[in-house]
Protein backbone atom coordinates (compact mmCIF):
# COMPACT_ATOMS: atom_id res chain seq x y z
CA UNK A 1 0.00 0.00 0.00
CA UNK A 2 1.29 3.43 -0.95
CA UNK A 3 0.80 6.36 1.47
CA UNK A 4 0.04 9.76 -0.06
CA UNK A 5 0.13 13.11 1.77
CA UNK A 6 -2.16 15.80 0.45
CA UNK A 7 -5.01 18.25 1.01
CA UNK A 8 -8.72 17.47 1.01
CA UNK A 9 -10.71 19.25 -1.71
CA UNK A 10 -14.35 18.70 -0.76
CA UNK A 11 -17.31 18.84 -3.13
CA UNK A 12 -20.84 19.93 -2.26
CA UNK A 13 -22.23 16.54 -3.35
CA UNK A 14 -20.46 14.78 -0.48
CA UNK A 15 -17.37 13.31 -2.14
CA UNK A 16 -13.85 14.73 -2.09
CA UNK A 17 -10.47 14.55 -3.74
CA UNK A 18 -7.08 14.42 -2.09
CA UNK A 19 -4.52 16.42 -4.03
CA UNK A 20 -1.10 14.90 -3.47
CA UNK A 21 1.76 17.14 -2.31
CA UNK A 22 4.34 15.45 -4.54
CA UNK A 23 4.70 16.74 -8.10
CA UNK A 24 3.03 14.47 -10.65
CA UNK A 25 0.75 12.60 -8.24
CA UNK A 26 -2.81 12.05 -9.45
CA UNK A 27 -5.76 13.34 -7.44
CA UNK A 28 -7.38 10.60 -5.37
CA UNK A 29 -11.18 10.32 -5.34
CA UNK A 30 -12.69 9.74 -1.91
CA UNK A 31 -16.29 8.51 -2.10
CA UNK A 32 -18.97 10.14 0.05
CA UNK A 33 -19.19 7.12 2.35
CA UNK A 34 -15.40 7.28 2.95
CA UNK A 35 -14.96 11.02 3.59
CA UNK A 36 -15.95 10.80 7.25
CA UNK A 37 -15.10 14.02 9.06
CA UNK A 38 -12.52 15.21 6.54
CA UNK A 39 -12.68 18.99 6.13
CA UNK A 40 -11.95 21.00 3.01
CA UNK A 41 -8.31 22.16 3.01
CA UNK A 42 -7.25 19.72 5.74
CA UNK A 43 -3.89 17.98 5.32
CA UNK A 44 -4.27 14.19 5.36
CA UNK A 45 -2.44 10.96 4.62
CA UNK A 46 -4.32 8.30 2.67
CA UNK A 47 -3.44 4.73 1.81
CA UNK A 48 -3.72 3.75 -1.86
CA UNK A 49 -3.72 0.16 -3.03
CA UNK A 50 -1.66 -0.51 -6.14
CA UNK A 51 -3.36 -2.26 -9.06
Amino acid sequence: MKLVKGKVCGHGKGFAFVRGEEFGEDDILIGGNEVGRGMNGERVMVGVREK
